[in-house]
């Protein structure tokens, strides 16, 4: 008896496509949220912005008196400029007729996704580049390890920490102590005025998490939402005055100080950053905020596309990140023993 199989009718098979994406690879993005978000009003004629910063109180100004003798000086009230020029960033897609006639994935909304975690990622990297270049090399600067020859495994200079070995070069926890007496004695104030906000790469959460001193964060705040206490996004433990926060989107080079290599994997040295509360501010144009940019769709003919053969959406954003207070923000430059096997 014949019997009639697949393998015989193998050209009316069709494959079948699951509409249900995978997931993907998501950055890890911590540092924006830590950016004080400033409006910037329309129809001003100005495209920069300067913000103010108030004397500090001074008990040097304060004079003993003598009756009936008038002050002979007057304390004088100054306050210092920090500017910055609103820059623009966009960016689009086109998708062609046929593409939406035969749309399996809803492409359009794909894109409308993808191009706002785009914005988001960017928006945070110019956050990190304003930190992590801030006076390189500078008083705001430090080069740390393990190495048992110099003190306190701090090295004098960009070069020797690059010269060492990844074990000599790793960060300790004990590293963030100097970061919070600078912070301290500079007297920055604290996010939710709990800690300081320290922002690491995983390669150094590899070394400083081994570390037998550091606090997971799960043991001391885990549901704790009271205001001041809350978790911060990415948060991974703390330490003394420092919360510290993990960033796949952080700063590394492989070369020279001050010049990003983001393709490095295993780079030689990597920048954490340590941030008070106001060290660093966001200027934003209404409505042009590239942490919630507004999506822009062509779908109409134009002069240009006369037969509607494509469709266009895209964003942009007038904005730009400062140091608001450079005093307030500090970067520790480590190396990692963390060692990718590809």
């Amino acid at each position: 008896m014949l019997q009639t199989a697949s393998a015989g009718l193998t050209p009316q098979y069709q494959q079948y496509f699951d509409r249900q994406l995978l997931s993907y690879a998501k950055p890890l993005i911590v540092t924006a949220q830590f950016a004080q978000k400033r409006p910037f009003p329309k129809n001003k004629g100005a495209t920069s912005i300067r913000f103010f910063r108030p004397d500090v109180p001074d008990r040097t100004r304060v004079a003993a008196l003598t009756e009936g003798i008038p002050l002979a000086q007057f304390r004088d009230i100054t306050y210092t400029p920090v500017n910055v020029t609103l820059a623009q960033y966009g960016e689009a897609i086109k998708i062609t007729d046929i593409v939406s006639f035969t749309d399996l994935f809803s492409t359009l909304d794909q894109g409308v996704r993808l191009m706002g975690e785009d914005a988001g990622v960017h928006a945070d990297f110019l956050c990190v580049q304003q930190v992590a270049t801030l006076g390189s090399p500078g008083s705001a600067n430090r080069y740390y390890g393990s190495a048992t020859s110099t003190p306190f495994g701090r090295y004098s200079s960009y070069a020797n920490l690059q010269g060492a070995t990844n074990a000599e070069g790793k960060m300790k926890i004990v590293d963030l102590l100097w970061p919070f007496a600078r912070l301290t004695i500079t007297k920055a104030k604290k996010p939710e005025g709990a800690a300081y906000a320290t922002i690491i790469h995983p390669q150094q959460a590899y070394d400083v998490m081994q570390d037998a001193k550091f606090v997971d964060v799960g043991t001391k705040r885990e549901g704790n939402t009271v205001a001041g206490n809350s978790i911060f996004n990415g948060e991974i433990g703390t330490w003394y005055g420092n919360r510290i926060m993990v960033t796949t989107e952080g700063w590394s080079e492989n070369a020279a100080e001050g010049t990003y290599d983001g393709a490095i994997t295993n780079a030689s040295v990597y920048t954490a950053m340590v941030l008070g509360r106001e060290a660093l501010g966001a200027a934003i144009m209404a409505g042009q905020s590239p942490f919630s940019p507004s999506i822009i769709v062509n779908n109409g003919a134009d002069s240009g596309n006369p037969l509607k053969q494509f469709i266009t959406a895209g964003w942009k954003a007038y904005w730009a990140t400062v140091l608001l207070n450079d005093l307030w923000a500090v970067t520790v430059r480590t190396a990692s023993t963390y060692i990718d096997a590809t």
